[in-house]
């Protein structure tokens, strides 16, 4: 159970429950994936290493927010702080036709999303894509 891919797989595939449920009785089920392509933004924050994170988002894009160690009181969302010192309060995950659409919901959805010292790496993830993946014309 990787973070990520986890949270991107239990999004993007239709049948996950047959599979982990055939897997564990030695039969192999193909993956069925709702789209060919996926983008996982992680989603981090200093001051969440030693106090409880309140993190903000639209509910609009509730379905595109993975939130781990979370806690929902009076109608908002905190992450726990760990003992083992984790800046990690959650990820953006969409999925689309074309990477190129996967950036754009990517971005929407981080316009919806605040919180105290959020930061993302979403630059470069944008170059990794564009400067390395772009070039095999097939990933675009």
């Amino acid at each position: 159970n990787g973070s990520p891919p986890s949270e991107l797989y239990t999004t993007m595939m239709t049948n996950l429950g047959d599979v982990i449920y055939y897997g564990s009785i030695g039969e192999l089920i193909e993956p069925k994936y709702i789209s060919n392509f996926g983008m996982q933004l992680k989603l981090h924050s200093e001051f969440a290493l030693k106090n409880y994170y309140n993190i903000y988002f639209d509910n609009s894009i509730r379905d595109n927010i993975f939130l781990p160690y979370s806690c929902k009181i009076n109608d908002k969302y905190y992450i726990v702080p760990q003992e083992f010192c984790n800046n990690y309060v959650g990820s953006i995950v969409v999925y689309g036709e074309s990477v190129s659409e996967c950036i754009r919901k990517v971005e929407k959805c981080l316009s919806k999303v605040d919180g105290i010292g959020l930061e993302t790496n979403i630059e470069r993830a944008k170059y990794f894509i564009e400067e390395i993946l772009i070039k095999d014309k097939n990933f675009y």
